[in-house]
């Protein structure tokens, strides 16, 4: 009859076995010199628990030296290299002091795959701490790894969603040839064909750097290398889609990297039919009429609004929560002043506020789920907050400041010019055109100084409902 604890006590000796090193026949360095950390273990265990050593220990890949086996991994760090041991000789799986995405590569090359599915699963979970930082790079490590096809599915929809602004992003450009044209042939991308076309000519110019940026000093070998390089794009971008002035403004200028049958189509095309006057997006999801912000910001702010913490996508990857964000101001378009925000927004609830500064370039803005009006007081609630995002989607996590003081939540003032007050969120946490951030009445500060220059800024009225 077995002990009840046998499991564990055969575990807990097996672990007293990798952490001593006793009777160890097996010598394994991981790291890059100086950081390189040496492993002692056991070559029965390693064949019996990974396929990946069943042969990396067989005679024919390793011989001994002297009575011991050595492998050498420059290319998984210790701390990733420590996590797969402790795997292999517990059957633990702890995710918490390594790299996540490091201990999936590795992983993958040692073949274990239960800590593959683990690792994913963990991403997929707590996707945002991963595809805020590198988005771009999971996407290409998922796009590499067999086993990774539900996390390169997500790492692509998300990409999609964000394209408009993931098409700024440098990150983009180093993306190789063949992602970008998976990427390309997606039907969903949140962006209008013609920054598409637009991300295209400066992605191709990226590949050849030493061909100037400005079209007209091409070179005929110049164009010869750019044709070459766009051409497996070109059948993927809906060049009919893109509006005549510009077609004209941004297509036409670079016409000689275009097959003389598509030039006579399009031609063909804007002649006989009435050019469509309005910015086509490939998806079939209706985006906020903005200039600031992006589909994950408007989702995450939404989400926000609903007391949660994320934006929660696990229902067949869309976002439970519809919603409506109405722009009613846009600086660059309607004016800066305070007359101008009061006549445009004055008694209309639920608005939230998007700032883009300058130096350094961020998103900062608030919820005020009253409103204003023109009156030198506070607006009391305790459902508003403020927040910050990075200006390209997934390159810092989203951060909120949910009110704590809440008679002060809102700050209302006179639409003129006033020296000691401002329209904001706060006793100064955020001063929209005075421009300061000055931690008071909320729970943290959403910018990295007290003061703030603004670039942009949009009010959007929300509407909000459930399926």
């Amino acid at each position: 009859m077995s002990s009840p604890n046998f499991k564990k006590i055969f575990i807990d000796d097996i672990s007293r076995l990798l952490k001593s090193g006793r009777y160890s026949n097996v010598e394994i360095r991981a790291g890059e010199a100086p950081n390189v950390k040496v492993f002692r273990a056991h070559s029965v265990i390693l064949r019996a628990r990974c396929p990946y050593f069943r042969t990396a220990l067989s005679p024919a890949w390793n011989t001994e030296s002297g009575d011991k086996f050595k492998i050498e991994k420059p290319n998984i760090k210790g701390t990733v290299f420590e996590a797969i041991l402790r795997y292999i000789y517990t059957g633990k799986c702890i995710l918490q002091n390594c790299d996540v995405v490091d201990l999936l590569l590795a992983a993958d090359e040692i073949l274990l795959v239960e800590i593959v599915t683990r690792c994913q699963d963990k991403i997929l979970k707590d996707y945002p701490l991963f595809f805020e930082q590198d988005l771009v790079r999971l996407y290409e490590i998922s796009s590499q790894l067999n086993s990774c096809t539900e996390l390169n599915e997500f790492c692509s929809k998300r990409m999609a969603e964000n394209a408009a602004s993931l098409f700024k992003s440098v990150e983009f450009l180093n993306l190789n040839e063949n992602l970008l044209v998976s990427f390309l042939k997606r039907d969903d991308l949140a962006s209008p064909e013609v920054e598409i076309w637009e991300f295209l000519v400066k992605w191709a110019l990226a590949q050849n750097p030493n061909i100037p940026e400005q079209v007209e000093a091409w070179s005929e070998q110049d164009i010869s290398d750019m044709q070459n390089t766009v051409e497996n794009f070109l059948p993927l971008i809906k060049f009919l889609e893109i509006p005549g002035k510009d077609y004209l403004a941004k297509v036409r200028p670079y016409k000689k990297l275009l097959p003389d049958d598509l030039r006579s189509n399009i031609k063909k095309y804007h002649i006989t039919t009435k050019s469509k006057d309005y910015r086509s997006l490939r998806t079939t999801e209706l985006l906020p009429d903005t200039q600031i912000g992006y589909k994950y910001l408007f989702d995450t702010i939404s989400t926000w609004i609903l007391r949660g913490d994320k934006p929660d996508y696990s229902n067949g990857n869309q976002l439970a929560i519809r919603y409506n964000f109405k722009l009613l101001l846009r600086g660059s378009r309607d004016g800066f002043s305070r007359q101008v925000f009061g006549r445009k927004c004055a008694n209309e609830g639920n608005l939230v506020v998007l700032i883009r500064t300058k130096n350094p370039t961020r998103i900062i803005g608030g919820y005020n789920p009253r409103f204003w009006e023109e009156e030198n007081g506070w607006r009391e609630t305790k459902h508003s907050f403020i927040f910050r995002f990075s200006d390209v989607p997934f390159q810092e996590v989203p951060h909120i400041s949910r009110v704590k003081n809440e008679k002060y939540a809102i700050n209302l003032t006179k639409w003129e010019y006033n020296f000691f007050n401002d329209i904001g969120f706060g006793r100064g946490d955020l001063y929209i055109f005075k421009g300061t951030c000055q931690l008071r009445s909320y729970e943290s500060e959403i910018f990295e100084e007290e003061t703030f220059k603004m670039d942009d800024y949009e009010v959007f009225q929300v509407e909000l409902f459930f399926e």
